[in-house]
C-alpha cells in the first residue's frame, strides 16, 4: 500500500469526511480538484494518494458512496481517454486496493471487509468493460495478433 506521508493526508481527509457524512458530490470535486493540483498532491505521489483515498473512503464512508465516488475518480482520471497505461494503471490500482482489504492489510471501519471487496469487484468488472471495447478499437485500428 503506497500511503503518501502525513503532510499530504490533510486536504484529503477533508474531503474523505464528506463522504463519510453523505456529502457525495462535495466529496467527489473536492478529491478530484486536490489529487488534480500538482501544489497539493505532487506528481510522484498522485498513486499513493489516490491509494490512500480509495482505502480510507472504504474504511470510513459508506461503501455505496464510496464505489460512486471511485468511478467517478476513475472515470476523470484514468477513463477520460482510452490509453493501454491509463487503464493499467486503473486496474493495478484497483487490484491493489483490493488485497490490502481481502489480506487484512487494512482494516474495514464502517464497512465490513466482503462489502468492500465486493464493491472493488464490481469496481473491475467496469474497468474489464473498459479495456476490452478498447481492445476491440485497437484490433480494429493495428490488426490481430498473427
Amino acid at each position: 500500500m503506497p500511503f503518501i506521508i502525513n503532510g499530504y493526508r490533510g486536504c484529503l481527509d477533508w474531503y474523505i469526511k464528506d463522504a463519510e457524512n453523505g456529502k457525495v458530490w462535495e466529496a467527489t470535486l473536492g478529491l478530484q480538484k486536490i489529487l488534480d493540483d500538482k501544489n497539493q498532491i505532487p506528481f510522484e505521489f498522485f498513486d499513493g494518494a489516490l491509494n490512500y483515498t480509495m482505502c480510507q473512503l472504504y474504511r470510513k464512508a459508506n461503501v455505496t458512496i464510496t464505489e460512486s465516488i471511485i468511478l467517478m475518480l476513475f472515470n476523470h482520471f484514468f477513463f477520460d481517454t482510452s490509453r493501454y497505461s491509463k487503464l493499467k494503471d486503473a486496474v493495478g490500482t484497483l487490484y491493489s486496493v483490493r488485497y490490502a482489504f481481502r489480506d487484512k492489510l487494512v482494516e474495514c471501519g464502517v464497512s465490513i471487509e466482503d462489502d468492500v471487496v465486493a464493491s472493488i469487484d464490481r469496481l473491475i468488472a467496469y474497468q474489464r468493460q473498459r479495456y476490452f471495447s478498447y481492445e476491440v478499437e485497437a484490433k480494429k485500428k493495428n490488426g490481430d495478433l498473427n
